[in-house]
């Protein structure tokens, strides 16, 4: 089995949980202590609903694809927002998705479907008016498998629509002191010769929510790869929130 495959079968792994509670609390979100709670995990859904919906004007009969859906708990709060919207989600966990039928069920306005990898290849061409991916390459080792997720949504959106996605961040600034040793670090990074784009996970590297952190050129890097648009960048704990357009 190549690294590739081997990375993609241990992610699988992480990620089928066979308790409900600890799907919710400690892989869809990662709660604890007093923040195990119902009302915190749907704060939280809320403000990454909030986000994927602002300034986001999907007609009517629109169609939307989550990478990453999970338990499908965004998805269930939009189709509260957005009636006659057509949702599909997909993962590469059955324990979630089986979770996500119960919730939503199956119809023709919501779907589900299992992926084994790093593909889009069960839908066509210019299928979806969204696509987004919110906290799933936060959690991914390897940059070529986020490259080829990239290269994916860039065919999968119709021409004119928008996808979001988050990944962690590195600010250069704050992560290295100004000592010798955090110039010469900083100065790597900014070189290129450091490089979270070119980083391939490694049997030694444990298989965790903690995936590649990028500097703000990566991420345009990344989007420029795909040959989708870069319009927002947004940062905030750690995270950064993009928008990048199909045009």
């Amino acid at each position: 089995m190549g690294i590739h495959s081997s990375y993609l079968r241990q992610c699988k792994e992480f990620w089928e949980v066979e308790d409900p509670e600890e799907r919710m609390f400690n892989r869809v979100d990662v709660l604890s202590g007093a923040n195990r709670t119902g009302a915190k995990f749907r704060e939280r859904l809320l403000k990454r609903t909030e986000w994927l919906l602002e300034r986001n004007d999907l007609a009517e009969d629109a169609y939307v694809l989550e990478i990453g859906c999970g338990i499908g708990a965004i998805i269930e709060e939009m189709t509260k927002r957005l009636p006659g919207v057509r949702f599909c989600g997909v993962d590469i966990a059955s324990k979630m998705l089986e979770e996500a039928k119960k919730r939503l069920g199956e119809s023709n306005r919501v779907s589900f479907r299992i992926v084994e990898g790093d593909n889009l290849s069960a839908f066509a061409n210019e299928s979806f008016d969204f696509v987004f991916a919110c906290y799933v390459f936060n959690h991914i080792h390897d940059a070529s498998i986020v490259k080829n997720y990239l290269r994916e949504v860039e065919r999968v959106l119709k021409r004119g629509a928008m996808f979001r996605f988050s990944v962690r961040y590195r600010n250069l600034e704050t992560t290295f002191a100004n000592s010798i040793g955090g110039r010469v670090a900083k100065l790597l990074f900014r070189s290129g010769i450091l490089s979270s784009y070119r980083a391939r996970w490694r049997p030694s590297i444990p298989v965790d929510f903690n995936g590649l952190i990028y500097t703000l050129n990566e991420i345009e890097r990344l989007v420029c790869m795909s040959r989708l648009i870069l319009t927002d960048i947004r940062l905030d704990s750690g995270s950064a929130f993009i928008t990048a357009l199909k045009t």
